[in-house]
């Protein structure tokens, strides 16, 4: 079995896993910690913390620059 990047029925849609990543990157911007993720299920918990962690590297690489 081969990693796939497709969706599956039950998953995420792409607009909504990139809206929950928007979400967790405007997280970060209010200073909300990354342990106060607001989703109970594993991919939402997932595609949050994923742009709260973009968002993150991101205003850091900004700032050496």
């Amino acid at each position: 079995m081969g990693l796939s990047t497709d969706f599956e029925e039950d998953n995420l849609s792409p607009a909504d896993y990139n809206k929950l990543m928007k979400q967790g990157g405007e997280a970060f911007k209010s200073g909300s910690p990354l342990d106060q993720n607001p989703h109970i299920d594993d991919e939402s918990r997932a595609a949050w913390a994923e742009g709260w962690q973009w968002e993150a590297y991101r205003t850091q690489e900004e700032a050496k620059h």
